[in-house]
């Protein structure tokens, strides 16, 4: 028998089968023909660029991501990684006989590595269908390119969607107004974008700002960012929270592309989120995503990016957006099962509010997160005790629990199988998942440390090798990292105290309780690194989907502190 395991794709890429290949097909023609009839030109880029258009301005994509190879003269070539900045150098170099506005669209395959911060949203090899507008900068051409989103998603035949805005600009005119620097405001940005309350609070404590007073009201808004979002009415709320030049023009700008929207019908597709903070290096005002609860991620993203074009020598306004094909194709096949795509069904409660599907961490943690909804007047009863079930549901079918073990729970709730969980902050550090963080419960209280024989330390850190035991392997390489010092990282399951008591490492980095432990075994914290507790996570798409189900289960966990 022959083995066919070594003909199989790499990781990360797949075959297309015969039904799905017609299904994808059928969406790509589809697509093209609707942007050509919209006045939108198709073209095709090389499946290879120079490495040096991303490398640096706002086309730099990290090297990290990058697929490389080399020309026969040495220069190094990358793998199209985007869409967006190969077509944008094609209008700058060769339709420069063409007077803008150029409309321009493409449907091609992007090949990067996935990104260690969002590993379930950037994939690898990548079918894209998307558009360009170059040359005119008004809130007439965004709300023509949400618009051609709009209708796009639509024509393939996917009805529950919406389309998020946001503009770039007010954050960027809420970091100005505060007076952090560069690298102090991308903190913020990353804290926003996560929706980290607890981690802006302490990232403003190192921050240069004039009084306690001022560390307060800029916490205040910075927290209150991330919940900026809904219909109109996250505008004035803006206007209230910033009156700073740069904040009114963004919120201007975007109230002039809402209406634009609304008076083509639209309305009811679009939702607007100020807390949209993602790629502010790159995108100049407008930004927005399309979501489906079918999904965990989005399906289509886009947004101003005016500072490209000037880059590549041919300054002109410029707004697109591309649409993930595979995201669009998944989402279709679960809205409509009959058509062949993925079958999931989710029993919804008898009056069609949204049921919220929880990922809780097997043992104490999930008894703790019980008894705090058990208060609040939720029956946790069956997931006390749920046999051999790993899924349950409470008694109203608004809950349904799903029991995991604790280092599974960000995944699940990244890949939008569950909407929400409760996990320690080590585990969600460790996974480094682009997930909101909107409660810390202070459950499962202990600390994350570096502990070991405090002589034996010593004695390491002047030794070629600095040998470190632990079940958190990407904290352990940050944190070292950060100070400089070199490390072997020995990753071990469980009895991490074992490790430097028979010479298998020099110290270890764990979660540490009481310190029992650690002393029965002669060893002690040397160097503590962060508080540690229970966080509830949500799904960045769940969010804006069950809005009212997903607060409800946030009061209810905030009510019993």
């Amino acid at each position: 028998m022959i083995n066919t395991t070594g003909f199989l794709p790499p990781q990360g890429f797949i075959d297309t089968l015969p039904d799905d290949y017609v299904r994808a097909a059928h969406l790509r023609n589809g697509l093209s023909a609707l942007f050509t009839s919209r006045g939108y030109a198709g073209i095709e880029t090389p499946l290879i660029e120079s490495h040096s258009l991303f490398q640096s301005g706002p086309s730099r994509m990290p090297e990290s991501r990058q697929w490389k190879t080399y020309a026969p003269d040495g220069s190094i070539l990358v793998i199209r990684p985007d869409n967006t900045t190969p077509a944008v150098r094609l209008a700058c170099a060769r339709l420069t006989n063409l007077p803008p506005p150029i409309r321009l669209h493409y449907i091609q395959t992007v090949l990067r590595y996935p990104s260690m911060s969002a590993p379930a949203a950037s994939g690898v090899e990548l079918r894209q269908a998307g558009v360009e507008l170059l040359g005119e900068t008004a809130p007439e051409a965004d709300a023509e390119v949400i618009a051609l989103a709009i209708e796009a998603i639509r024509s393939s035949g996917l009805e529950s969607f919406q389309i998020d805005i946001g503009q770039v600009g007010f954050f960027k005119g809420m970091m100005d107004e505060a007076g952090l620097t560069d690298i102090d405001a991308e903190r913020m940005r990353a804290l926003v974008e996560a929706k980290n309350s607890l981690g802006i609070t302490l990232a403003l404590r190192d921050a240069p700002l004039s009084s306690e007073g001022e560390r307060s009201r800029i916490a205040s808004r910075l927290q209150t960012l991330p919940t900026l979002f809904g219909g109109i009415e996250a505008l004035d709320e803006a206007r209230r929270m910033s009156g700073h030049p740069r904040c009114r023009a963004a919120l201007d700008n975007l109230d002039a592309v809402y209406s634009l929207l609304r008076e083509r019908g639209l309305e009811r597709y679009l939702s607007i989120d100020l807390g949209m903070v993602q790629s502010i290096n790159y995108y100049t005002g407008i930004v927005f995503r399309g979501l489906t609860g079918h999904l965990g991620q989005p399906l289509l993203s886009g947004g101003r990016y005016d500072d490209l074009p000037a880059a590549l020598g041919r300054p002109m306004g410029a707004v697109g957006f591309a649409i993930e094909l595979d995201q669009l194709l998944t989402a279709l096949g679960r809205e409509n099962p009959d058509s062949g795509g993925d079958r999931v069904s989710v029993a919804q409660p008898d009056d069609a509010a949204p049921l919220v599907t929880l990922a809780v961490a097997k043992g104490r943690l999930a008894l703790d997160t019980f008894a705090r909804l058990e208060v609040a007047g939720i029956d946790c009863g069956e997931a006390r005790d749920p046999g051999r079930k790993l899924i349950v549901d409470d008694p109203t079918g608004r809950i349904r629990f799903m029991l995991v073990k604790p280092c599974d729970v960000p995944t699940y709730v990244d890949h939008g199988v569950a909407d929400a969980g409760v996990a320690g902050k080590d585990t969600l550090m460790e996974e480094n998942r682009p997930l909101y963080e909107l409660l810390d419960l202070d459950i499962g209280k202990c600390r994350l440390c570096v502990a070991g024989n405090e002589e034996r330390h010593r004695e390491a850190l002047r030794a070629a090798t600095y040998r470190v035991a632990t079940k958190y392997p990407n904290i352990a390489r940050e944190f070292f990292a950060r100070r400089g010092q070199p490390i072997e990282i020995i990753a071990l399951g469980g009895s991490v105290e074992l490790a430097p008591l028979v010479g298998l490492s020099d110290v270890i980095l764990d979660i540490v309780e009481s310190g029992g432990t650690l002393k029965a075994n002669g060893l002690s914290v040397l160097e503590e690194i962060c508080a540690v507790s229970a966080r509830l996570v949500v799904n960045r798409v769940s969010l804006k989907t069950k809005t009212a189900a997903i607060r409800a289960l946030v009061k209810a966990l905030e009510v019993t502190q």
